[in-house]
């Protein structure tokens, strides 16, 4: 179980998701602007990424169709 973060400086933005970001927003523990600066400086690897396929199986089968 993490730590509550009760200082801004104890929370570390690199472990910081979108899950998790708007508690710590309303806390106080994170600053608006502090996480907006964070998104700016992130690398954009979307060329970088993978894709998935996927197969859906009708309705009431479970598991895969293959």
């Amino acid at each position: 179980m993490a730590d509550k973060p009760e200082k801004k400086d104890e929370v570390s933005l690199r472990y910081v998701d979108r899950r998790t970001i708007e508690r710590y927003l309303k806390r106080g523990a994170i600053d608006d602007k502090e996480y907006a600066r964070y998104l700016k400086q992130l690398e954009d690897l979307s060329a970088s990424a993978g894709s998935v396929e996927t197969e859906f199986a009708s309705g009431g089968e479970l598991g895969p169709t293959r």
